[in-house]
């Protein structure tokens, strides 16, 4: 065998092996004699990257280091649906293990205790992290800033997880002209319904975290038509996929992006739209209105602000994104 091509096989089957795993309990942990003769002071540390909730440090950790659905930190001989199916189950041992000290809807109405939280377990691993964030920081985002009294409901089935959801805005074929995705929904007065509809292949949701197998719901965002006039980019609460079944429903066309590179915990999928109807009150309407008889109004006259505040919810998401550069290096003082 060529040298190279043995070395390369040498180092995958290291990779491989189990002896390159750590118990971390265990007291012939290898690093133990080093952290004994460690002089720096972990508090003054600890305190300098978690400033807030510590207890919530400390729960998230409890939860990774005692439960047996986290006891895989390498993955190379998992198949992306077994990767996937394992981060559901470390986010319903998450939910459960957390409803003993604080509930869900607690930590999530918090920023401080909500982002300690999902420090801990993006550091772990960035998938769960993902996954609750996609559901609890975008999804939930289009809600709480979007909706009306209409939909609170909504926002209660979001954060008891009775719902799962996705954000449905970026397209195949728009890139990040968000101006002009070309998703359409009109306004049916005869039936008091809204046809959402993809009209070609480009127009399809892409990349959506969640749709590919576990959202059963999803934030829209479309082209709003009334009577034949174009009222621009409005957001509409959409079930995709029956939650008993995890079918699409008929109209809806869902399937899964592919492998990739990373992350393969997230179920990025598409979704399509063929003459698909959701009543009056799927348009979250904090800031426009569709009557019954299809009048269009708005408390924001100028377009350009209302497009703007239409995307507020992708603004906490972004900061999301642009915090996770830090928390990997936070967790290493998490676990000592």
């Amino acid at each position: 065998m060529n040298p190279k091509l043995k070395r390369i096989e040498l180092i995958k089957n290291q990779l491989n092996s189990g002896e390159t795993k750590i118990n971390y309990k265990s007291n012939k942990n290898p690093l133990n004699k080093w952290r004994k003769k460690a002089t720096v002071d972990k508090e003054l540390i600890a305190n300098l990257y978690f400033p807030y909730h510590r207890d919530l440090i400390e729960l998230a950790n409890k939860i990774i280091m005692n439960n047996p659905e986290f006891q895989h930190f390498y993955k190379q001989d998992m198949s992306i649906d077994k990767i996937r199916e394992q981060t559901v189950k470390q986010m319903k041992v998450t939910i459960k293990e957390l409803e003993k000290t604080i509930s869900f809807k607690e930590l999530r109405n918090d920023p401080t205790k909500f982002y300690t939280f999902l420090e801990a377990f993006t550091g772990f691993d960035q998938g769960i992290g993902i996954k609750f964030g996609v559901h609890s920081v975008l999804y939930y985002n289009c809600l709480k800033n979007l909706s009306t009294i209409t939909h609170h409901s909504y926002i209660d089935r979001c954060l008891t997880f009775e719902d799962i959801g996705c954000f449905g805005l970026t397209e195949f074929g728009h890139g990040s002209n968000v101006r002009d995705i070309r998703t359409t929904a009109t306004y049916d007065d005869a039936h008091k319904e809204f046809v959402i509809n993809s009209p070609s292949y480009d127009a399809y949701k892409w990349w959506i975290g969640g749709a590919g197998k576990t959202a059963n719901m999803s934030c829209i965002f479309a082209q709003l038509y009334v009577k034949g006039i174009c009222h621009g980019v409005h957001c509409f609460l959409v079930p995709i996929r029956n939650k008993q079944t995890l079918l699409a429903y008929p109209g809806v066309i869902l399937g899964d992006c592919g492998p990739k590179v990373g992350n393969e915990n997230i179920d990025n999928g598409f979704i399509g739209f063929n003459n698909y109807r959701v009543p009056r009150e799927a348009l979250l309407n904090k800031y426009s209105q569709v009557s019954e008889d299809g009048i269009f109004t708005s408390t924001i006259t100028n377009p350009d602000v209302r497009f703007a505040t239409s995307l507020g919810a992708l603004e906490e998401g972004r900061i999301t994104i642009a915090s996770g550069s830090q928390v990997s290096k936070k967790l290493i003082f998490s676990f000592y």
